[in-house]
């Protein structure tokens, strides 16, 4: 019907726009199909990082390298390259748009895994793995960005949860998968059968998730406040640097730990590699991907820092000491069994520490804390972890010998204790400024 001269006249259809997103407003099915996608994208996103992890052994005798070479490949030098292009990516994650930077940073990180496969030295290790790292360096603080869009503040560290359970669940696969694909093919063939289906995923992320700035003209799109003063904004918030001390204590403890843990178990148990990365998959991985889900949930439905911060440190304080248990046993059996409580309650950092940081800082610079926060962890904490372990596993073995590796271990462990008083300390500071 044609209309009237009073009536304003209707846009042709191709110019009519769905109501944009706003923040939290995303709808329970949809919301579902997100978290599920995001999930997804962590599980390849920790697969492809820790896959080697469980061919360390014969990547080190076929390339003739010593403990300390590869701690600084998968350590040091990676997370050089995963903090350095972690700031631009959240910038971009910042105004941008998400989805497609994230669809375009999985297919990089995956693309570089299959490059693993052809690597014959030491150089070409370190430029692969750090071209990994470049990759997978924007995956956390878009995913994280683009779960404040969809889920208002109490219902963040829920879904943060279950996303930080893909990530465990990469770990289990990687361990599992990655032991039989190796044992069965070899370890080059190995890299090249997990980075594939990254490929395809990245069309998921592209078609699927929804970007609320994609209905916004350019001009009202967001626009980043200036870098540095965004960051002397942030360093001035006293919350947020002790939950980034958390952040990086966790996962300098955890990672060193888990980067070595299969060496540990072929090296002094005498287990097969298949049997290690079975049962360290199994076991270590269920705790944490139990343990993901679970601390999503700790924090019910409310913003009671009792239950999102100070519960978690607590546990993470008994995780710390938890850790230590499994390198003293004489079996790899009772290893194994003391270290299901370590690795249930190791992980409770994840959610409290970055649906926390969401929480405390501006919305246009969420992206951006979540990548400083990365920068410290990849430098300080994944950089120095494994690096740290395999140094000090070197210079320890004139004196304790074979049992070198174990004293490092050891000293991971006390990181991850401390990282849960950084987040006692951080839940004071909050219940002192927000009661």
């Amino acid at each position: 019907m044609p209309n009237s001269s009073d009536d304003p006249p209707t846009p042709p259809a191709s110019t009519i726009a769905l109501p944009p997103l706003t923040e939290g407003s995303l709808s329970r099915k949809r919301g579902i199909v997100a978290v599920a996608v995001l999930t997804t994208v962590l599980f390849f996103n920790t697969l492809d990082r820790m896959l080697i992890a469980i061919l360390l052994e014969p990547i080190k005798t076929d390339l003739k390298l010593s403990d300390s070479q590869i701690g600084l490949a998968v350590g040091l030098l990676f997370a050089v390259c995963y903090a350095g292009f972690s700031i631009p990516a959240a910038r971009l994650a910042d105004r941008g748009d998400r989805p497609v930077l994230l669809a375009l940073l999985l297919c990089a990180w995956s693309t570089m895994t299959m490059a693993m496969a052809a690597v014959n030295g030491f150089a070409a290790l370190v430029i692969v793995r750090m071209a990994v790292g470049a990759g997978e360096s924007g995956c956390h603080p878009t995913n994280h960005s683009l779960v404040a869009s969809y889920f208002p503040p109490e219902r963040r560290g829920r879904a943060l949860g279950f996303i930080g359970a893909g990530g465990a669940l990469g770990v289990m696969f990687a361990m599992i998968a990655g032991g039989a694909a190796a044992a069965e093919f070899g370890w080059r063939a190995t890299f090249l059968i997990m980075g594939a289906p990254g490929i395809l995923l990245a069309l998921v992320v592209w078609r699927v998730l929804p970007e609320a700035r994609r209905a916004l003209p350019v001009e009202q799109r967001p626009r980043a406040t200036p870098l540095v003063r965004s960051i002397r904004d942030l360093i001035a918030n006293r919350t947020f640097l002790w939950l980034s001390a958390a952040g990086v204590l966790c996962t300098g403890g955890s990672t060193g730990v888990s980067t070595w843990m299969a060496a540990y178990f072929m090296r002094t148990y005498g287990l097969p590699i298949q049997s290690a990365g079975l049962w360290l998959g199994l076991v270590g991985g269920t705790a944490s991907v139990v343990g993901y889900v679970l601390s999503g949930f700790v924090g019910g439905k409310t913003l009671d820092w009792d239950r999102t911060v100070k519960l978690p440190g607590m546990l993470i304080i008994f995780a710390g000491m938890a850790l230590m248990v499994p390198f003293l046993m004489p079996t790899w059996r009772l290893a194994l069994l003391f270290l299901v409580p370590a690795m249930l309650f190791t992980n409770f950092w994840y959610g409290a520490v970055f649906a926390t940081i969401q929480n405390v800082v501006p919305p246009a610079n969420r992206a951006l804390a979540v990548a400083l926060t990365l920068l410290a962890m990849g430098s300080l904490g994944n950089g120095l972890g494994p690096s740290l372990a395999g140094i000090l596993s070197d210079l320890l073995a004139p004196v304790a010998g074979q049992r070198s590796l174990l004293f490092a271990l050891l000293f991971m462990a006390c990181w991850v204790l401390a990282g849960g008083l950084c987040l006692i300390r951080a839940y004071r500071l909050l219940r002192a400024t927000n009661g």
